[in-house]
């Protein structure tokens, strides 16, 4: 029944809450296993080089979707020698579930237990039954 009265309250109050009050609450609804803590860094100012310079945003947690680091074998050497041999190319790729307040956009850099992350998709999912939303991010490793 407390849920059923929660519902009604929500429709009530329409799809966006009108206070501070209601949006609190619906940001504390929001219930997400945070596994990790990341830094958010921006590309910001330029330094003497003209190369831009990563700025902090700021620290978040995360869940973790999919975090995997692999090798795969490319189709051609870059030599293209007579062996036809194949290289071996180290892939990585990170998927995150983080919350709206990341604010994480396109080309960030991410810190992830120690290891640097470039953004190369955000994805905005979007919240049921009153409940936030979250951002799914895509990353792929940055040297």
């Amino acid at each position: 029944m407390r849920n059923a009265s929660r519902i009604i309250y929500f429709w009530s109050k329409g799809f966006l809450a009108s206070n501070e009050s209601d949006r609190q609450q619906q940001r504390e609804s929001m219930n997400i296993s945070w596994q990790t803590e990341i830094a958010i860094y921006r590309f910001g100012a330029k330094n003497v080089y003209g190369e831009a310079q990563l700025q902090f945003v700021r620290k978040t947690n995360v869940g973790v979707v999919k975090f995997e680091q692999s090798n795969e074998k490319s189709s051609v050497r870059a030599d293209s020698s007579g062996s036809r041999g194949k290289a071996s190319l180290e892939l990585f790729d990170a998927v995150l579930v983080a919350p709206l307040e990341a604010a994480v956009q396109l080309d960030d850099v991410l810190i992830l237990e120690g290891q640097k992350l470039k953004v190369s998709s955000v994805h905005r999912r979007w919240g049921l039954r009153g409940r936030p939303g979250h951002l799914e991010v895509g990353a792929n490793i940055w040297v």
